[in-house]
């Protein structure tokens, strides 16, 4: 989860991708307006167990 914390916030960081965020729900609707990257707060929630039960 560490690595995915430091990604998004590399990700966050780039001014091309957080355009990119801004604009998607703008060209989509329903289901595909979604973030295509989790939040922080979400990541925060995740642990190992969530993990293993989304792979099973």
């Amino acid at each position: 989860l560490t690595k995915v914390k430091r990604e998004i916030g590399e990700i966050s960081d780039n001014p091309q991708n957080f355009l990119l965020e801004a604009l998607h729900p703008v060209g989509y609707s329903g289901a595909l307006a979604n973030s295509l990257m989790a939040s922080e707060s979400a990541i925060d929630r995740l642990d190992g167990s969530i993990i293993r039960k989304f792979v099973d």
